[in-house]
């Protein structure tokens, strides 16, 4: 999909636009100000904290706040009243939950201008939390899901839905960008910036290399003043409804028996109260009434609360809460009757409903007059067919009686290993609660070994020895995941003869996409030798973050006569990822171009590897660009532009390269290799243009 959709006035915005519009880069920095509606020790000011945090890590600026009426202030971030026309600054109209107002000046040449600073606003309402039926209910993410909305707006991004530029998607919704009006329960509880918001942010301000920028003196960044927990999350759980014991129950033949209905909150965050709608249907000779009703000794059939005939059933969960239940009564009767049902239905008790997944047809308990044998557990598998990465859930019913004993469980199949599961476990235990309710849950890993489906039999039982099982198991399909593990190396822009050092890393990184659970690897990197040189006394050394992680290299060798250097790495817990972009960096390597290097784009490095040394790896090569040093707008060749362009940039002119995105002009610009530009680099490159050697001078013509 198109970022396009969601980037103000068509696909890209310029520099100017950014300076004169939004928040922009000012020296690496977005500085940002808090008025007096959000104090400092406010719940509100600690979210905003979270929203701005989290989008720092993210795109290449970094975020400080400075106070009210900063001259480095780029937006005065605001909590609105709604309607109040005491304080017409902060007041949103209608039922605007947030808004983001800016000013500029747009001279007839077109050149742009930045406004007032006072002009420059992001305002959120007080109470705008008509977001957290998206997230769980939960009022904090529905609050910061509205600020990251605004602030996007802030950056730069448009609603998907309006086509004033072109471009336009109405149907794309909260899940695919935060930008978007057509509100749903959100996939994972994130309330943040979607992956194609990151890759629009990142096409307008660059993406995070770890560098780091200085602020004002006075100023410190938004990172420096504290932790943020940045893992955060509200996904909305899924729900389970069965009959305690199975779905069939005898009735009796004096006093009454009791059918217990067991909902169940799952795989998603509890902190919310909640609550569900219970409609009831039933079998044309099955009679029903009150318990609480006075009803005549010849009645018979179903006793129910008496609020289904009042105001509606419902089971409601208090925060905090996993299990509720409700007891219908099987009232006795000595005559024979043919088997009755009783019909129940979950439903929403909103719009949008609160559960991820729950059952939408009816669930039906027959009474029967026939002696049955019940069984003592029930299995209900929310979904059956899973893929590497998902979270498999069983929730057990049993009799309350069992509440506090141990159930056993079993995992097995053809093909199935402890490394399909994240806990390594194949077998466990658990206690059932006081409801009669136990709730199984295994994250399936993602391994990293490219597999055919795989069935996994999950069966529990009531001994450790495993030999009295209940009921039947429970067959599971798991499927590989589309996101397999993937070696990376990076790239890279450099001249004959630099060190290469990417972004914030000490060297050049080779990193794994979507590990997943792997604990053994083995690296191999093959490079060619006219284009790259390893370094011969150290040419690797395992990342700082596979370091405190508990990872090591356990052994390396580097092949003199086929160019490729191999690594075996092993640890004790997952390899530590970006949580943006799914990589580990596993490696770093002390590397250089070779100063005789041919210009232009050039694949010199691969990367290829192996788990637990039985199993391939998906590898890969990358291209490199090798630039001429002097060379600014990367033609291959010296020439007066570059020259120029050198001027342009020791001035302030210009700022990037547009042939070498990403790269610090320095690299490509500092001819005479002194650590910074200058005019003698200028120089330099007209020498190379007119062919003088180093021990020849420019000549200056004499006057007679």
């Amino acid at each position: 999909m198109s970022t396009a959709i969601i980037i103000e006035g068509g696909s890209s915005l310029s520099a100017e636009q950014l300076a004169a519009q939004y928040l922009f880069s000012d020296d690496g920095v977005i500085y940002v100000s808090f008025d007096e509606t959000i104090s400092a020790t406010s719940s509100k000011r600690s979210w905003w904290d979270y929203v701005l945090a989290y989008t720092d890590t993210l795109i290449e600026p970094e975020f400080a706040v400075v106070p009210l009426g900063h001259a480095k202030t780029q937006v005065i971030i605001q909590e609105a009243p709604r309607t109040d026309p005491n304080t017409p600054r902060t007041t949103l109209d209608g039922e605007s939950s947030g808004i983001y107002r800016s000013s500029w000046l747009t001279y007839d040449d077109g050149t742009l201008e930045r406004g007032d600073p006072q002009d420059y606003t992001i305002e959120i309402a007080a109470d705008a939390h008509h977001e957290s039926s998206s997230f769980a209910g939960s009022s904090e993410a529905g609050w910061t899901g509205v600020a990251f909305h605004e602030l996007g707006h802030a950056l730069g991004l448009e609603h998907p839905h309006e086509s004033g530029d072109g471009d336009v998607d109405a149907a794309i919704d909260t899940n695919g960008t935060v930008m978007s009006y057509v509100d749903a329960i959100d996939s994972d509880g994130n309330p943040a910036f979607t992956p194609l918001d990151i890759q629009a942010l990142q096409q307008l301000h660059g993406h995070e290399t770890g560098a780091r920028s200085t602020p004002v003196e006075g100023v410190s960044l938004l990172s420096d003043s504290g932790n943020h927990d940045l893992n955060r999350t509200w996904k909305t759980p899924s729900l389970s409804v069965q009959f305690e014991g199975g779905s069939t129950i005898q009735e009796p033949t004096s006093g009454t028996s009791t059918a217990r209905l067991v909902f169940t909150r799952y795989d998603g965050d509890l902190s919310e109260a909640a609550s569900v709608l219970i409609d009831f249907d039933r079998h044309e000779d099955l009679n029903w009434y009150g318990k609480d009703g006075d009803h005549q000794d010849f009645f018979h059939d179903v006793l129910l609360d008496n609020a289904v005939f009042e105001t509606g059933l419902r089971a409601e969960f208090a925060a905090g809460q996993r299990t509720v239940s409700i007891e219908i009564d099987i009232v006795a009767n000595a005559d024979a009757e043919a088997d009755e049902w009783l019909d129940i239905t979950a439903r929403a008790s909103r719009d949008p409903d609160y559960f991820q997944q729950a059952p939408s047809e009816p669930l039906r308990l027959t009474v029967t007059e026939t002696a049955v044998s019940r069984s003592s557990l029930v299995i209900d598998a929310p979904r059956t067919t899973l893929s590497e990465g998902d979270e498999a859930f069983l929730i057990t019913v049993s009799d309350k009686a069992d509440a506090g004993k141990t159930l056993y469980w079993s995992a097995s199949g053809d093909g199935l290993t402890s490394r399909d599961l994240v806990s390594g476990q194949l077998q466990g235990s658990g206690t059932i609660d006081d409801d009669g309710v136990f709730v199984w849950s295994q994250l399936i890993s993602r391994d990293g070994v490219a597999e055919n489906q795989e069935t996994m039999n999950v069966a529990f039982f009531r001994d450790a020895a495993r030999t009295t099982q209940l009921g039947s198991a429970t067959a599971l399909q798991i499927t590989a995941s589309e996101a397999v593990p993937t070696l990376i190396s990076s790239r890279f822009t450099r001249t004959g003869g630099q060190d290469i050092l990417v972004g914030s890393h000490s060297g050049l990184p080779v990193q794994l996409a979507n590990p997943g659970s792997i604990r053994n690897l083995s690296v191999t990197v093959r490079h060619d030798p006219a284009a790259l040189l390893l370094d011969t006394s150290h040419p690797v050394s395992l990342d700082p973050t596979l370091e405190e992680a508990g990872w090591n290299i356990t052994a390396s060798h580097a092949d003199t006569s086929t160019h490729q250097l191999t690594v075996n790495l092993s640890g004790t817990s997952d390899l530590p990822v970006d949580p943006v972009t799914n990589q580990a960096t596993l490696l770093q390597l002390k590397a250089s171009v070779n100063s005789d290097a041919s210009t232009g784009s050039t694949s010199m490095l691969s990367v290829s590897g192996q788990v637990d040394a039985d199993n391939t790896l998906n590898g890969s090569s990358s291209t490199q660009l090798v630039g001429l040093l002097g060379d600014s707008d990367g033609d291959g060749k010296h020439s007066v532009s570059d020259a120029i362009s050198t001027l342009r940039h020791i001035v302030g002119l210009e700022h990037d390269l547009a042939a070498f995105p990403g790269v610090e002009p320095r690299l490509v610009m500092d001819v005479n290799e002194d650590g910074s530009i200058g005019v003698s680099d200028a120089i330099e490159i007209l020498r190379k243009i007119v062919g003088l050697s180093d021990d020849q001078r420019l000549q200056s013509p004499t006057l007679a």
